[in-house]
């Protein structure tokens, strides 16, 4: 009976000491070696922990936390141009991306540090007025270039070389274009039908027959003419780092196969980074005084079919909105508090508080 009961406990330490050994390159900028091995009572068993063990020492690898992280400082190049893919021992497979969300939390947890060369920046050019200069904080998180295209399905604008998030001028002056529209409606008793021409004239080329409109377009732009403010990008003003937030789709198979939708759809997932709430961005809009200077001399000439046509410009009327105080940072403050700036805006997202003391 001892015999057997030695035997038996033999047969059971064999089983427990069932081993499996993974060894796997990680594509990171360049290669690297990943290892793990796992035991268990069986072969199957000792395989799982192996994997479990692999994706503890994947991750160790990748921990901020670390001394031998493999994740780069900027993180502009952690999201284009390290994205970790693994590939199996001997290579024979294309390899895969690690999972997303475990990439994007070590990604979030990377502090944001504003370069020395940035914070001193100067935004005045030579040429150019500051008509608005001032830090305001987003009061909602913020996501801009959220569809833009990545291998990690989703994205965020980062500054390529500083690899800090920033908010682009064109987005900045998108927003506040539209409610220069409509400050100009307001006092405008406008049709639907009379809006929709309107509309047309103020986002189409210089108008030469209202010279209200013609006066906006030259601040703001035209599809024949360059605004004469120029907004400048929006950087943050003090290091900071990067929230991972999600969409989770419902109805994955109504929106791609438009099939009915139905509770009994498994919810889809979708991590993304945004910026934290509360994070200052550096804002600056400038008028360009030297174009303004030879428009004044010399008129400002629009082509009309064979004919050209010197547009007549009220030139009090954009001197006047330039010298106004308030007048570009109220244009702001509705933008930014009512509209928001980037990506799920109707959501939420991008919005921001701008106090009634900023310069």
């Amino acid at each position: 009976m001892g015999n057997s009961k030695r035997g038996s406990n033999s047969h059971e330490n064999q089983r427990r000491d069932a081993e499996f050994k993974i060894k796997r390159q990680l594509w990171m900028g360049e290669k690297f070696i990943i290892e793990a091995k796992g035991t268990g009572e069986n072969v199957t068993k000792a395989k799982k922990y192996a994997e479990k063990n692999f994706n503890k020492n994947l991750m160790g690898r990748l921990n901020i936390d670390s001394n031998q992280s493999l994740l780069p400082d900027n993180l502009s190049l952690a999201l284009s141009k390290y994205i970790p893919i693994i590939v199996s021992d001997d290579g024979s497979d294309i390899g895969t991306l690690i999972e997303k969300k475990l990439f994007l939390e070590q990604v979030s947890k990377q502090k944001i540090e504003i370069p020395l060369e940035l914070k001193a920046f100067n935004f005045q050019l030579e040429g150019f007025k500051e008509i608005f200069s001032g830090a305001i904080k987003n009061s909602s998180r913020l996501i801009c270039g959220l569809g833009s295209g990545s291998v990690l399905e989703t994205s965020i604008t980062l500054h390529k070389t500083w690899g800090v998030p920033y908010i682009p001028g064109s987005s900045f002056k998108g927003i506040c274009r539209t409610v220069a529209f409509e400050y100009l409606c307001e006092n405008k008793n406008l049709t639907d039908e009379d809006l929709e021409t309107f509309q047309e004239k103020f986002y189409g080329e210089l108008c030469h027959d209202d010279s209200d409109i013609l006066t906006w377009q030259l601040l703001f732009g035209a599809q024949d003419f360059k605004s004469l403010l120029l907004f400048i990008d929006a950087y943050p003003v003090e290091d900071g780092k990067l929230d991972l937030d999600i969409m989770n789709n419902h109805y994955a198979d109504y929106y791609q196969d438009k099939k009915t939708p139905g509770d009994w759809e498994n919810p889809v997932p979708i991590f993304f980074l945004t910026v934290k709430e509360n994070t200052a961005f550096k804002f600056n809009v400038l008028f360009d005084r030297w174009r303004w200077e030879k428009i004044k001399r010399e008129g400002l000439k629009i082509k009309k079919g064979k004919d050209e046509i010197l547009l007549k410009i009220d030139y009090e009327a954009v001197e006047e909105k330039i010298k106004k105080e308030n007048f570009i940072k109220e244009i702001i403050k509705e933008a930014l508090k009512n509209y928001g700036v980037g990506s799920k805006r109707n959501l939420g997202y991008g919005m921001f508080n701008i106090q009634d003391n900023q310069k």
